[in-house]
């Protein structure tokens, strides 16, 4: 459901700029949590495709999810690795499509004055960390939704956590506590001098409610 409401969301919006976040990719089949998935990571790939194209994506941030391929990856004969690359089981370079991987500075998209990423951090006040680091950013990662405006700064230091876009229902996380997870996006306009607009949308029992128009996946 909250795939459909984003979808109806950017076929009215008609973004230019579409990131897919990071995590994307489960590949809960080399994960260290347990878990009863029994999904092939094949099967996995072709669904990516279908939702990268469905969305229209321009730039696929690689998340802790997605960086297990690359340790797995490493592992391999150098001629086995596209088995588990992510560029090309995605077929990214075929689409255009800018691959940032998961990593501190090489993961990070700047859009004029907004950084965008995926995260590092799970903390409570993950925004305050995010935006000391990163100055002004919009990530995901924690699942949770939060802002943090810097008192101290000379410019705006702002850390934007959006929540996540898929189920709340993770089986890795079925016996932990709970985590605070809320689902939703973002969106915003970028002006010609580099500032922003930025939006965090939160999906609140299947509906939300942007410029007056009611998005409840279909219903």
């Amino acid at each position: 459901m909250v795939d459909e409401i984003a979808l109806d969301f950017l076929a009215d919006f008609k973004p230019h700029i579409r990131v897919a976040g990071g995590d994307w990719q489960s590949v809960d089949q080399v994960s260290h949590f347990p878990t009863e998935d029994e999904i092939d990571l094949k099967d996995e790939f072709e669904a990516n495709q279908r939702a990268i194209e469905d969305y229209g994506i321009t730039h696929y941030m690689e998340g802790n999810h997605e960086e297990r391929l690359r340790r797995v990856g490493s592992a391999l004969k150098p001629s086995l690795r596209s088995l588990v690359g992510l560029a090309h089981n995605l077929k990214l370079r075929e689409r255009k499509i800018r691959l940032l991987p998961y990593h501190p500075s090489k993961g990070v998209l700047t859009i004029g004055r907004l950084r965008v990423l995926h995260g590092f951090f799970t903390n409570e006040y993950v925004a305050k960390k995010m935006a000391m680091i990163y100055g002004t950013c919009c990530f995901g990662h924690t699942h949770r939704f939060q802002t943090f405006q810097a008192k101290q700064a000379f410019h705006d230091h702002v850390g934007f956590s959006i929540g996540m876009l898929g189920s709340l229902k993770q089986s890795y996380a079925e016996h932990r506590a709970p985590m605070g997870w809320a689902q939703g996006f973002a969106f915003g306009y970028l002006h010609k001098n580099g500032c922003y607009d930025l939006y965090p949308v939160r999906i609140i029992h299947g509906r939300v409610t942007i410029n007056g128009r009611i998005y409840s996946g279909g219903k």
